[in-house]
């Protein structure tokens, strides 16, 4: 049976392209590109052209809404989507390698969820659902390694029994942040140092010898700062309420503080195991393991969390 996304997605989706297009407009009136708008019909003009692309986003919404449908059958996932022209596409559950739910904060209010399907040899994710309730985003991911199982159709809807494997508690959360350190920051300050500014070099070649060099000191620290402050935010915000289960033949992982992500990693898929520290990190005895799976490296595939 199809299945239609939630009725929740029209107005998220019209509020986020629509957020776009007002940055767009107030980027053109700044610009002066509204000038023949104030000479051929002033601020009333202006404002009625606002509300026809409004009512005109929000119709594409609702026509969008309309138009997609999804199917679970036995042997594929099928999505047809399309306002102007129609796509029609088939995603063989066999190769289904991965089923990804992730939610930013608004649409955890709104009890919405994204799902993302990665299959095996891809460098991408093969399809989307954008936006269905999370109710319904883990009932994919359930009946999906369901079918993949070849378990009967008698178990449709049941709950999976779960194996808790790994859960990071608050305290060990903290600690790996305190242990975690991000270099983009301290990126930017070394390319601020490095004279590439001309208005950083300019202020650099005023400076004498003595005091440049206490500069220099005082930059470096202040690197090591941005870097300390900048892996704990970035440890926070990916590992927050993070666990690791077994559901059969499959691990499941939750994760994230802004953005919460609920995936699944076939243990059948799963290729190299990697273990990674920093002095730090080995210190206290913990360290970050990364999971590849067949046909995902650690930068596009599933990763695991920090386990002690």
């Amino acid at each position: 049976m199809s299945r239609r996304l939630s009725p929740l997605s029209v107005p998220y989706r019209a509020v986020r392209k629509g957020a776009s297009l007002v940055l767009t407009i107030a980027f053109a009136a700044f610009s002066g590109a509204m000038a023949i708008t104030e000479s051929v019909g002033g601020p009333l003009l202006a404002a009625g052209a606002v509300l026809l692309l409004v009512l005109a986003l929000v119709g594409y919404e609702v026509a969008y809404y309309r138009r997609y449908e999804y199917e679970l059958t036995a042997d594929s996932l099928d999505i047809r989507s399309g306002v102007f022209s129609r796509r029609n596409r088939e995603i063989p559950l066999r190769r289904v390698q991965n089923v990804d739910i992730s939610r930013n904060a608004v649409q955890r209010a709104l009890d919405i969820a994204a799902v993302d399907f990665e299959t095996a040899g891809g460098s991408e994710t093969e399809g989307s659902i954008e936006y269905v309730s999370f109710e319904e985003a883990k009932r994919l991911q359930r009946e999906i390694a369901r079918l993949k199982r070849g378990d009967d159709a008698g178990a449709e809807g049941e709950e999976e029994e779960r194996e808790e494997l790994f859960s990071l508690s608050d305290e060990e959360l903290a600690l790996v942040g305190l242990l975690s350190f991000d270099l983009r920051g301290p990126g930017i300050l070394l390319f601020l140092a490095s004279g590439s500014v001309p208005v950083a070099s300019g202020l650099i070649e005023g400076i004498e010898g003595p005091v440049l060099a206490l500069g220099g000191i005082a930059v470096l620290l202040l690197i090591v700062l941005v870097s300390w402050l900048a892996g704990i935010a970035v440890a926070v915000a990916n590992y927050y309420g993070f666990t690791l289960s077994r559901a059969d033949d499959e691990l499941r992982y939750e994760r994230g503080l802004l953005r919460r992500y609920d995936g699944s990693i076939p243990l059948d898929k799963v290729q190299t195991l990697t273990i990674e520290d920093n002095p730090l990190k080995r210190r206290f005895g913990y360290a970050s393991l990364a999971i590849e799976t067949a046909g995902y490296g650690p930068s596009t595939g599933d990763g695991g969390g920090p386990e002690s």
